[in-house]
């Protein structure tokens, strides 16, 4: 009998057992041991988390750093490369999002080359929402006027809902081979960064959602400001600074967690020694 499923075994053995009064006694009555399941879930969860922070402290950082060493001019499709290799736990979405655990909350900024102020000199789509089932309700994305004088968002032929956009500007909507597309252009002497939220909305109500939204940034004449690429560099590494924090919090949690995995398997074996 293990410690982590007495709880499964010592009810059946109790049923076939002249003893079941001392096996209750034991178990349920002197000092009783709490259900071990708690114990093994906080470990998961605890486990899951550090591999999380873990994960996006090593993809923030080596974003970081292949951008500093070419600040002058980064290469957006070595950027987008290495973003689109993040996978699984390390994956950063292409909108800003919050890690959260207990009490403690992180902003999750994108990381793809548009949100870097890294343009690109061909039209280049990136995934807002691979598999739109996996997306929150609404989402927030940003364009920067003063940068990108075109933005565009593509839902693909193969979506069953439709987006509502606030604010909601002046506008293009185009179906190309089943795709809808909004096409945004900057107004003159607009010169400022735009908050753009994006709402899913189903075509039915409780269908499973699916297909894809694609966003797109375009210039009229390439222009790299390497200023607004910094600043936002500033923003990522405040970002790594919270979850190194982090990451000791989870490892303290987790030295508590394994101390009372220990102190419940003593206690467990006590209990079998004594029948």
């Amino acid at each position: 009998m293990n410690w982590n499923c007495w709880h499964e075994f010592v009810p059946t053995l109790m049923e076939d057992s002249d003893e079941w009064e001392k096996l209750y006694n034991t178990f349920y009555n002197d000092d009783m041991l709490t259900n071990p399941v708690a114990l093994n879930v906080k470990k998961g969860k605890i486990f899951l988390s550090f591999a999380r922070v873990d994960a996006l402290i090593k993809n923030y950082s080596k974003i970081v750093s292949i951008i500093e060493n070419n600040i002058t001019d980064p290469k957006f499709d070595k950027v987008l490369s290495i973003y689109e290799s993040f996978k699984n736990n390390g994956r950063i979405s292409n909108y800003k999002t919050q890690l959260k655990y207990g009490n403690n909350i992180i902003e999750l900024f994108p990381v793809n080359p548009f949100a870097l102020s890294i343009p690109s000199k061909k039209f280049v789509w990136i995934d807002l929402f691979k598999n739109v089932q996996t997306i929150p309700s609404n989402v927030n994305v940003q364009w920067d006027t003063d940068l990108f004088s075109e933005f565009q968002i593509k839902i693909s032929a193969d979506s069953n809902f439709n987006i509502e956009l606030e604010p909601l500007s002046k506008h293009r909507l185009l179906r190309i081979e089943g795709c809808i597309m909004y096409l945004f252009q900057k107004e003159e002497n607009q010169n400022e960064v735009m908050n753009i939220r994006i709402t899913v909305i189903p075509n039915k109500y409780g269908e499973k959602l699916t297909g894809d939204i694609h966003i797109n940034y375009s210039q009229k004449n390439y222009k790299y400001n390497m200023n607004t690429s910094i600043e936002y560099l500033k923003k990522i590494k405040n970002t790594l600074l919270e979850l190194n924090t982090l990451k000791d919090i989870v490892m303290e949690d987790k030295s508590i967690n394994d101390t009372e995995i220990i102190e419940y398997k003593k206690k467990f074996s006590d209990k079998l020694e004594s029948l």
